[in-house]
């Protein structure tokens, strides 16, 4: 099997470049942020987003609308901002107790977590361990929140190049909207119908929205980024992204380009937003050559 280059053979040095006191002292600041991580996630395990999801769901399963949801926990108002296929999935296990729902879901995304970390831990072994343990901190907080993203994560890392990728981007995008983007790389390299396919998932999925009221709280973006405080950068910038994801499309850069067009096109961006950065490392790399504008 053809030895595939991966982003990171550029954009970071390997263990051996490195001084042996650099070396320690990267593997160090590694573990210090995953110990923190781990700390900080253990003592605000609070499962709200998880809250969220099963007061949306007991409203779904009444025949309400899981939008006019307003969960107050900690002095802070949630609202439900998913597709309601979603809140659908949580309607059978209403009855279960609370307490068994919350272990059960902090295992799935504990899971996912790993599993959407081992393509790059695989790949680049100690070289990557910066990244690793970055992403792996924000990872641990979120499923500390009990948020999906971790799941949706891990659904795209392992199908991107698979033939299950356009349902993952499709799925991604009914909860989160901008993965749609990731779909660009499959325009790029000319596969319309994975980008198709991914488009008619997110529609099929996001359409029964149609059939709720739509609160403005349930839209509402947070008023955090830059498509608030300066919109014209804002725009500027995710059309440089988009450009740039269709221009790289068929080199080994196209998935981060996309991931990075992904996250810069939210309109409300937070730290652990920077997660779908891992999408630019899929589990199966494409082996086939693929010219383009980096291989120049």
């Amino acid at each position: 099997m053809t030895s595939v280059p991966t982003v990171l053979d550029d954009l970071l040095p390997t263990p051996r470049s490195l001084p042996r006191a650099g070396r320690l002292t990267v593997t160090l600041i590694s573990l210090a942020l995953l110990a923190v991580g781990v700390t900080t996630a253990a003592a605000n395990w609070h499962l709200t987003d998880l809250k969220a999801y099963l007061a949306a769901a007991d409203l779904l399963a009444a025949g309400g609308n899981p939008f006019d949801l307003a969960l107050v926990e900690r002095g802070v108002t949630y609202y439900y901002h998913y597709s309601p296929w979603f809140a659908g999935l949580f309607v059978p296990f209403t009855g279960l107790p609370p307490e068994l729902i919350r272990v059960g879901w902090s295992v799935i995304l504990i899971a996912a977590s790993g599993l959407a970390i081992v393509p790059l831990v695989r790949m680049h072994g100690a070289a990557g361990l910066p990244l690793v343990a970055l992403i792996a901190f924000l990872l641990l907080n979120l499923v500390a929140e009990g948020n999906v993203q971790p799941l949706l994560l891990a659904a795209l890392v392992w199908s991107l190049e698979r033939r299950a990728g356009p349902v993952a981007i499709g799925m991604a995008a009914s909860l989160k909207i901008t993965p749609i983007l990731l779909a660009l790389v499959y325009v790029g390299r000319g596969e319309w119908a994975r980008a198709l396919l991914s488009a008619a998932v997110a529609g099929l999925l996001v359409l029964p929205t149609l059939l709720f009221e739509l609160t403005p709280n349930a839209t509402e973006t947070g008023g955090t980024g830059l498509f608030t405080s300066a919109p014209i950068l804002w725009a500027l910038l995710v059309l440089t992204a988009l450009a740039s994801t269709m221009w790289l499309a068929r080199s080994r850069f196209g998935w981060l380009a996309a991931s990075t067009a992904t996250v810069l096109a939210l309109p409300r961006l937070l730290i652990f937003d920077f997660t779908v950065l891992i999408t630019a490392f899929p589990a199966r790399r494409t082996e086939r050559a693929l010219p383009g504008p980096s291989d120049y």
